[in-house]
């Protein structure tokens, strides 16, 4: 009974950071859809993009740790968005061991094709 509470622990314990990136996969592709219309409607206003996801990602957990563009030019047609996200999962024993404090800060990156359209220019 001892020896199925232990295993218990130690697949709950290290099992955290698997389920907590395939959440945020979720939820990553879910707000990276979302502000992507915003990016190519502001004018590729990066800024505006970081406020909304923040918005979205409030009480999850889940932080925006970047948010790269590549720009038309090098990819040769659209801009592409990348945002990468992070979030540390609690751990009660493991997370504390120094070689496996990386395994419980989680991170995911999505990349998704924009179209930046050009803002209106003012008194024309």
């Amino acid at each position: 009974m001892v020896t199925i509470a232990v295993v218990g622990f130690v697949v709950l314990d290290l099992g955290g950071p698997l389920l907590a990136r395939i959440q945020m996969d979720n939820d990553a592709r879910n707000a990276t859809s979302e502000v992507t219309k915003l990016y190519g409607t502001s004018g590729g206003d990066v800024d505006a993009v970081q406020a909304r996801l923040e918005q979205q990602l409030e009480g999850t957990g889940v932080t925006v740790a970047a948010i790269e563009v590549t720009p038309p030019e090098v990819k040769g047609g659209d801009s592409v968005l990348h945002i990468t996200y992070q979030r540390d999962v609690k751990s009660w024993l493991f997370g504390r061991l120094g070689p496996l404090k990386d395994w419980y800060h989680v991170e995911v990156t999505t990349d998704t094709d924009v179209k930046v359209a050009p803002l209106p220019r003012k008194g024309t």
